[in-house]
């Protein structure tokens, strides 16, 4: 179960991030906005569940997927899934 306290401030900073960011009128892509903000979340949600090894990758490369997401989450060095932002 995901320790509240903990993820709390995580998706609390998540929305300011992701809030600032579209704020500024400045003509941006806005899925390349999402991905500090997300994986900083994501990260904070491993924290959470007790799994110190999580790290996000932009723009993976996986030939089986025939294609690019445009995040890669792993877990204690495995891949353990795909963000396709929108």
């Amino acid at each position: 179960m995901m320790n509240s306290p903990t993820f709390l401030p995580a998706l609390q900073t998540f929305a300011a991030d992701t809030t600032s960011k579209f704020v500024q009128h400045l003509t941006a892509n806005p899925e390349d906005q999402f991905k500090g903000p997300i994986s900083a979340v994501v990260k904070a949600a491993g924290i959470a569940l007790g799994e110190m090894k999580v790290e996000v990758v932009t723009e993976i490369q996986v030939a089986e997927v025939h294609g690019r997401p445009d995040m890669g989450v792993t877990v204690g060095g495995l891949l353990a899934g795909y963000i396709e932002l929108k």
